[in-house]
């Protein structure tokens, strides 16, 4: 399957079980906070894990996938995405996981491996929408261009 996105795409990685193995409570903070920020930039998307995961964790619990097939299908995303950030309420394996795709990718700079300014720890839920979109214009001005790019060179390969 191939995946195109019509417009630039963030990837937002966050918990899901976290040290506290609150799925439902991880995923339903998370999607508010992916909400808030497509409200303060109507211009990009945002691929929050959280929004599909109902779906995942029904087949994960059924054992039809495997985390692993579940982290395959998660970098396939991010890969086609334009941009990346974490979201980092907690420790989590899947997210550090993405995070080392990240820089694969370019999303993150290597001169800033670990402090990274992708790398979000505040508490978005509770910062005003001025905070968050001085945290994240940066990033998601990133992923415009890089999706400019995209769009330019698959333009010329068509032609």
């Amino acid at each position: 399957m191939k995946i195109e996105f019509d417009r630039p795409m963030l990837y937002m990685s966050h918990s899901i079980r976290g040290s506290n193995n609150d799925i439902k409570g991880n995923c339903t903070r998370a999607s508010k906070v992916a909400k808030k920020i497509k409200n303060i930039f109507p211009e990009i998307g945002i691929y929050c894990p959280a929004d599909s995961d109902l779906i995942v964790q029904i087949l994960w619990d059924r054992e039809i996938i495997s985390t692993q097939d579940i982290m395959s299908a998660d970098l396939e995303i991010l890969s086609n995405c334009n941009g990346w950030f974490w979201w980092k309420t907690d420790e989590s394996e899947g997210c550090y996981e993405e995070y080392l795709a990240a820089i694969d990718l370019g999303f993150v700079g290597p001169e800033a491996i670990f402090y990274p300014d992708e790398v979000i720890t505040i508490d978005l839920m509770k910062s005003n929408y001025s905070n968050v979109r001085r945290l994240l214009t940066p990033i998601v001005e990133d992923a415009k261009d890089r999706f400019k790019e995209k769009s330019h060179a698959i333009y010329q390969t068509r032609r």
